[in-house]
C-alpha cells in the first residue's frame, strides 16, 4: 500500500486487490535509551514542543510504516521533529545506543531484547490497544492521539479473482497455524483475515495508511 502511492504502480487502493489472509501483524513503538531524560512519551513531546527541529528520530527508512507513524505523530502533537531514515534495526539500534539520536520508532520484537536488557526504554505504542509484552506502554490513542497504522503482510489476489481460489481452508487440520510460538512470545494476538469480514478490517487498515501515504507525500510534493 506504501509503495503503490510512492511509485507509479498500477494499483493503488485497497479496492484494487481482494485480501485473502493475514499472516503477520505488528505494530511500531517509540524508544529512548534506558539513560534518557525521556521517562514518558509526554517528556520528549514537551521537548520537542519547546526546541522544534531539534529531537532526532530514527526509523529503518524512508516511506515505512514506522517512518509514517512518526509523521502522523508529529502532526496530532503539533511538533516538528528530524526524522533520520536508516536501513533497518541494524544501524538504528546502535545509532541510539550511541547517542546520535535521541529515539527511534521499531517493532515490537526488535525492541524486545534491548528492553529486558535494560537498553532501551519504550515510551508509546500506536497499536490500538496495549501489547501484554509491554503493558505498562501506554498507546497513543490513550494519550489522546490518533495514530494507530500497523504493518500487515497479506495474502492477496486480483479484485474479482473467483471465491473458489480465495477460500481460506477451514476445515480441521488444513491452513495450520505455525505462529502461535511467536504471538506467545510477543504478545501478538491471532490476526486471521477470514472472508468476508476479515476483508472489511483489512481494507479499513489499508485505507489508514493510504490516508498517511497520501499526506506524507502532499507535504513533501512527491
Amino acid at each position: 500500500m506504501i509503495a503503490a502511492q510512492l511509485q507509479d504502480l498500477s494499483y493503488k487502493t485497497p479496492d484494487d486487490y481482494d485480501p485473502i489472509i493475514n499472516l503477520v501483524a505488528y505494530y511500531p513503538m517509540i524508544a529512548v535509551r534506558t539513560e534518557s531524560e525521556y521517562k514518558t512519551i509526554e517528556d520528549l513531546v514537551a521537548d520537542a514542543k519547546a526546541n522544534p527541529g531539534k529531537l532526532r528520530v530514527g526509523s529503518p527508512g524512508e516511506g515505512t510504516s514506522s517512518h509514517l507513524n512518526l509523521e502522523e505523530f508529529m502532526r496530532h502533537t503539533g511538533t516538528k521533529m528530524i526524522h533520520v531514515p536508516f536501513q533497518g534495526w541494524g544501524q538504528s539500534s546502535p545509532a541510539l545506543l550511541g547517542g546520535h539520536i535521541e529515539a527511534l520508532v521499531a517493532q515490537p520484537g526488535e525492541l524486545r531484547g534491548a528492553v529486558e536488557g535494560k537498553r532501551m526504554r519504550v515510551l508509546v505504542n500506536f497499536r490500538p490497544q496495549r501489547l501484554p509484552n509491554f503493558a505498562d506502554v501506554p498507546t497513543a490513542k490513550e494519550r489522546g492521539w490518533d495514530v494507530a497504522n500497523g504493518v500487515w503482510y497479506l495474502l492477496m489476489a486480483p479484485k474479482g479473482t473467483p471465491a473458489p481460489v480465495t477460500r481460506v481452508p477451514a476445515r480441521r487440520g488444513e491452513g495450520r497455524d505455525r505462529g502461535s510460538e511467536v504471538r506467545r512470545r510477543h504478545g501478538e494476538p491471532r490476526h486471521r483475515c477470514r472472508l468476508p469480514a476479515g476483508q472489511r478490517a483489512a481494507r479499513r487498515s489499508l485505507a489508514r495508511i493510504q490516508a498517511c501515504t497520501r499526506r506524507y507525500c502532499a507535504a513533501q510534493a512527491c
